[in-house]
């Protein structure tokens, strides 16, 4: 699968928060309809949090937000 994340806008070097947010709520639409994709949308399961029984949960919990990585090591999801 090939995928590509686009922004458009300017890019601070040193960003501070509020910018970096900004970046993350463009890329985050960009990656609700990737996970709708074949072959993301057949891993649904994985989205499960907490997980379903018997199942794995890429779902991260950091703190206030929870997200889904494309990148994970454990289920060998690379970019």
């Amino acid at each position: 699968m090939e995928s590509r994340l686009t922004y458009e806008g300017p890019l601070k070097a040193a960003a501070g928060v509020s910018e970096k947010h900004t970046l993350r709520r463009d890329f985050h639409e960009q990656l609700r309809v990737l996970w709708k994709q074949v072959p993301l949308s057949e891993y649904s399961s994985l989205l499960s949090s907490p997980p379903l029984e018997g199942e794995v949960s890429i779902i991260q919990d950091p703190g206030p937000y929870k997200f889904a990585p494309l990148v994970w090591e454990r289920l060998y999801l690379i970019c």
